[in-house]
């Protein structure tokens, strides 16, 4: 009986994700031993498939998704009573499609895909998925997006079915979506077509549409952090002008009418890349795949771009992240390097972008962030001055990400 309780939980999240990338599903299932029975029984009974999506430039790049099927559906149905699927006739389920005709090619399941990688993140962290993202009912020209009442309609794909039934109290029967987590506490995720109308004050129907032509995936909220979110995509990432305008122009937009007064007050705009790992960061860093022009550099005009690995780890981390100012985690990485001794405060003139220097004279600075923009200011003073050392204090983890870019001058020390 447990394990038919903790596949329809999974199951049930798939009705409002519906395509679920693999090591999501590890995260999601607990760990890989626990993902391969899931799908071995969910596969064979026919509740979900999988799919294979390829992708070859440089190399060949290929992702693992599993999908909710109608079969998958139905038994969602039949065994989870008293929730908004009890609603889904016989009928509706035969004609009702899991997906929308534009969301077939290789692009909308890779931005589906990792849509669901974030919010999953979200839930393995103890966040919170305002129901508002999981229905897709949005009234915007008020102070804050809110659930609009379902409208009772026949539905001819499963988000509209979602949509038109998926009310305030359904959403707080599923506590797995965070919906009882007090506002005051909430960390939440807001996908990119809430965000797009959003910033655009207004309920657009295009929205959804253009769901697929941005790159941002949604943010990331806490009244600490306010983090627009990406995905690595599969062969480069550009930082033009261009496309990182109206990128910056949505998180400008979003933090004066929805940020906390703090993260108004540093002026400060941030962004969140969720990599498989560090080779796949080092390969975007190091631009490999020539997606970067000559003058772009790397997080354009953000003042911040964390990185986020996508894993069980990733989540925890994140949540740390989110609950703690960028001067609340410099403070705290300062008390804790002065009070170990490791190094003194840096009083040279470079100390606002070393705070440290250790006991041989080697400047440092906190790594804890994992920012790609304080990356880029210590790999260029250390290849623009050889002779000398550095050094980053981080933890364990981390190390993997800055060895894949540093030059050989730096080193690591572990808090």
């Amino acid at each position: 009986m447990k394990r038919k309780n903790r596949n329809l939980g999974i199951l049930m999240c798939f009705v409002f994700f519906r395509l679920v990338e693999s090591s999501s599903l590890t995260i999601m299932c607990g760990d890989k031993d626990k993902r391969s029975r899931f799908v071995s029984e969910a596969v064979k009974e026919g509740w979900i498939r999988e799919l294979e999506v390829r992708v070859r430039e440089r190399t060949t790049h290929q992702m693992t998704l599993y999908a909710l099927t109608k079969k998958g559906l139905r038994y969602l149905r039949d065994n989870v009573s008293g929730s908004f699927l009890d609603d889904l006739t016989d009928g509706e389920l035969s004609s009702v499609a899991i997906f929308d005709k534009d969301e077939y090619s290789t692009d909308a399941r890779k931005r589906i895909a990792d849509t669901s990688s974030a919010m999953i993140m979200a839930l393995a962290m103890g966040g919170t998925i305002p129901a508002c993202v999981l229905n897709r009912c949005y009234t915007f020209g008020q102070s804050n997006g809110v659930v609009s009442a379902p409208q009772q309609k026949s539905a001819t794909t499963l988000t509209a079915f979602v949509q038109s039934r998926f009310s305030e109290n359904e959403y707080k029967k599923l506590s797995f979506f965070g919906a009882e987590v007090p506002a005051d506490k909430q960390i939440c995720f807001y996908d990119a077509a809430y965000v797009k109308q959003a910033v655009s004050g207004t309920s657009d129907p295009k929205a959804a549409r253009d769901f697929y032509k941005g790159r941002e995936i949604g943010l990331f909220m806490s009244s600490k952090q306010s983090l627009l979110t990406y995905c690595a995509p599969f062969f480069g990432m550009s930082w033009s002008k261009w496309q990182i305008a109206p990128e910056m122009n949505a998180i400008i937009r979003w933090n004066k009418r929805y940020a906390s007064q703090d993260i108004l007050y540093s002026r400060q705009f941030s962004a969140l890349l969720i990599v498989r790992d560090h080779r796949q960061f080092s390969n975007l860093y190091n631009d490999v795949d020539h997606a970067r022009k000559e003058d772009e550099v790397f997080g354009g005009r953000f003042d911040h771009v964390y990185l986020v690995e996508h894993s069980s780890y990733g989540a925890k981390y994140l949540r740390w992240l989110l609950s703690n100012s960028d001067a609340e985690i410099e403070d705290n990485c300062t008390s804790e390097v002065l009070s170990r001794r490791l190094a003194r405060h840096n009083e040279g003139p470079s100390r606002k972008e070393f705070l440290y220097r250790d006991s041989e004279g080697n400047e440092g600075m906190c790594g804890l962030h994992l920012d790609v923009k304080r990356m880029i200011v210590m790999d260029r003073w250390a290849r623009n001055h050889p002779e000398e050392k550095f050094v980053i204090y981080c933890i364990e983890p981390q190390v993997s990400y800055y060895k894949a870019v540093m030059p050989d001058n730096v080193s690591y020390v572990l808090m």
